[in-house]
């Protein structure tokens, strides 16, 4: 639309961005604060802070298609983008509100699709500007102000800021998973023991034993003449070449 020197086309490209880096936080406290002191609620936080971001942002959008001198055109680019950021605190924080077990899953598609609309958008540009007038410019940013325009009255109908139920874990999943923590813990016993799948024995890890609880081993038999240590002395076990009359 306008005619910059590659010094100011620089400066005029950092300058939205570094108001933005201030709207951002500052638009975070506000709705943390909001927030916590109940004055509104989650979806009504969510709903006015990515709206009136991104609302904003297309209105300063139309400004700029009208703009007739540099300074205004600079002052219309920089106020749309600086308004953007306030919508970080609606849609990009919106996914640990609505379900914060998926909140990365939700995460990684919205970005998705935001990252195929930023590889379309050059193409399209590229489409509408071939012959290189302001009027074609003047299309790009009524287009993406429209386009804007339709988000927001997309995201204000449709948009919640509560706990969704399919988010939330179902009792079976629930119970099971229960079930199988305290399958873990009845395997654990002192001192390295591990139980048996029958209940009863035990199988120690040191001692290599298999034994019942409560229940002893029998004592071994008194009278046993395969072993000379534990039988009665006789002339079999003392003296190997006696032979018995």
């Amino acid at each position: 639309m306008f005619v910059f020197s590659l010094s100011q086309t620089g400066y005029i490209g950092a300058l939205p961005h570094l108001l933005m880096t201030i709207v951002v936080p500052l638009g975070g406290l506000l709705a943390d604060h909001i927030r916590k002191n109940g004055i509104l609620s989650t979806t009504s936080v969510r709903k006015i802070f990515n709206c009136g971001g991104f609302g904003m942002e297309a209105t300063f959008f139309l400004v700029l298609a009208n703009a007739r001198t540099p300074l205004m055109a600079t002052i219309a680019l920089t106020c749309g983008v600086a308004f953007s950021g306030f919508a970080i605190s609606g849609f990009n924080v919106n996914h640990l509100d609505i379900a914060p077990r998926y909140a990365s899953i939700l995460m990684g598609i919205s970005n998705g699709i935001g990252t195929i609309a930023g590889l379309l958008c050059p193409v399209a540009i590229n489409i509408i500007i071939r012959h290189k007038t302001r009027q074609s410019w003047s299309e790009v940013f009524i287009l993406a102000a429209v386009i804007h325009y339709i988000g927001v009255v997309f995201y204000a109908i449709f948009a919640s800021g509560e706990l969704q139920p399919w988010a939330e874990p179902k009792v079976e999943e629930d119970q099971q998973m229960d079930e199988v923590s305290v399958d873990k813990k009845s395997k654990l016993t002192s001192y390295g023991s591990v139980e048996q799948s029958s209940g009863k024995g035990f199988v120690n890890a040191g001692l290599n034993t298999n034994c019942t609880i409560g229940e002893t081993e029998p004592a071994p038999p008194t009278d046993n003449p395969t072993n000379p240590f534990l039988a009665k002395p006789t002339a079999a076990t003392t003296n190997p070449f006696a032979t018995s009359e």
